[in-house]
């Protein structure tokens, strides 16, 4: 899989389409970010100002406080078409509402009886033409089916028979996570106490950000993510989606860019002392994709302020690790869910 998630100012004056990038790159322009003592270390999240109020309603409503205060829709799992039954699990095409628009998605579910413990698996970036159903989340789904665990592995938004939508810094597949641990919650043989996240690269990134903006998931393994600081890099602000850009939007994109405020407020590195689930990060030393950096910031600002995380790191793996480290990384993940969610 490969990593693309860029911003290019000047040409979305006239189109919405960016020119890939082979790495994430330092914004230049723009001021420090923040320092991480001035964030409180506390249990209890203490607000950041509002970003400017001339910036398009929608811009603000993408913003973290804005996603953690307003509520979301999900559908019921609905099946549509079984691909394998074996003895140990049955994986099928499913479907799901996630405020209003149809999500596809693969379920993996145990064979048993009872209920089990639930994990939403998030995929990472790549072109919507490049993706492959279950992309890099489908394999270590299923080996924590194989667990026990039932396990969903969304297509986001834009992505195979799913709806187009706005998706503005992340805010449209934020919202298709939360939605799906919902939908998840409503499916009789989930046990909705007990239900965890999984995301790699862009994936992790958006776990993080789900993290700060709800409660919904009691575990999160965060693996190889995106920063947490919009300081660290470029981002296509649309994430490659069309659905509802405008020109004037695009336009309140560009000045909102230039908002530390708003900056701040799409930074879930500001808001993780809102956190309550535990959490497990995972990154390879020689990731030159999402850089271990990223990952130790968001542990040190999990330990900051005195949330629960572990983290591991893996010597010389990349951003995707080979057939010498899963099988120990599996272990930990299993390891970490079985004492979070069992």
């Amino acid at each position: 899989m490969r990593f693309v998630f860029i911003f290019c100012g000047i040409l979305l004056l006239v189109t919405n389409a960016c020119a890939p990038l082979p790495t994430p790159t330092p914004l230049p322009t723009l001021p420090p970010p923040p320092s991480p003592t001035a964030i409180p270390a506390t249990p209890t999240a203490q607000p950041i100002p509002v970003a400017q109020p001339t910036l398009a309603p929608a811009l603000l409503d993408a913003t973290l406080p804005r996603l953690a205060e307003r509520s979301y829709t999900s559908g019921e799992i609905r099946t549509t078409q079984v691909l394998t039954a074996t003895d140990a699990f049955t994986t099928s095409l499913v479907m799901y509402e996630s405020d209003g628009l149809k999500i596809s998605g693969l379920l993996n579910v145990p064979r048993g009886d009872g209920k089990f413990p639930a994990v939403v698996f998030l995929h990472g970036f790549v072109a919507p033409d490049q993706y492959t159903r279950g992309l890099d989340a489908q394999a270590p789904a299923l080996e924590l089916t194989r667990h026990g665990y039932i396990t969903l592995v969304p297509d986001l938004r834009g992505y195979m028979e799913s709806d187009h939508g706005l998706n503005l810094f992340l805010s449209g597949w934020i919202a298709d996570a939360i939605n799906a641990g919902n939908a998840l919650k409503k499916m009789p043989q989930v046990d909705a106490q007990h239900v965890g996240l999984w995301g790699h690269s862009m994936g992790g990134g958006i776990a993080t950000r789900v993290m700060v903006v709800s409660d919904v998931f009691d575990a999160a393994v965060l693996y190889a993510p995106i920063s947490a600081n919009m300081e660290d890099m470029f981002m296509d602000p649309f994430g490659g989606e069309p659905a509802g850009v405008t020109q004037d939007l695009i336009q309140s994109t560009i000045a909102a860019l230039d908002d530390a405020k708003f900056r701040a407020e799409i930074s879930p590195i500001n808001f993780l002392n809102r956190v309550n689930a535990p959490v497990s990060i995972h990154v390879g030393t020689a990731d030159t994709v999402t850089p271990k950096e990223w990952s130790r910031a968001i542990r040190d600002q999990l330990k900051r302020a005195n949330k629960t995380v572990e983290y591991f790191d893996y010597q010389g793996q990349g951003h995707s690790f080979n057939e010498n480290a899963r099988p120990e990384f599996y272990a930990r993940v299993l390891k970490f869910f079985d004492a979070n969610l069992k």
